[in-house]
């Protein structure tokens, strides 16, 4: 899907997932970058939020834990404006575990 329309969103934030998965974390941290940057920081995206913790998941993988930190506070904004609880305790465990007593 991305070859045929490299601007298809969804398909990033799903083959950014699969490669995670698959432990092919450069490749995720590629596409889940280039879906957040697609969709911006659209509070109204309930996949915006869990696509930042797969993001941080990635980068700390590949040793970033600076951008790990700042997907999960991207995650954290959009889970607050959306009012999604479980993923904001998700993304806010998530950083504390990688920066006790939060960033």
């Amino acid at each position: 899907m991305v070859a045929a329309d490299p601007a298809d969103t969804m398909a990033r934030l799903l083959l950014g997932n699969d490669c995670l998965a698959d432990g092919d974390m450069a490749a995720a941290e590629a596409h889940l970058a280039r879906y957040l940057a697609g969709v911006g920081a659209d509070p109204g995206r309930a996949d915006v939020g869990a696509a930042c913790l797969s993001l941080s998941k990635a980068r700390e993988a590949l040793g970033d834990l600076p951008g790990a930190l700042a997907a999960l506070a991207h995650g954290i904004g959009s889970a607050t404006a959306f009012r999604h609880r479980a993923l904001l305790d998700a993304l806010v465990a998530e950083r504390d575990r990688l920066a006790p007593g939060g960033s």
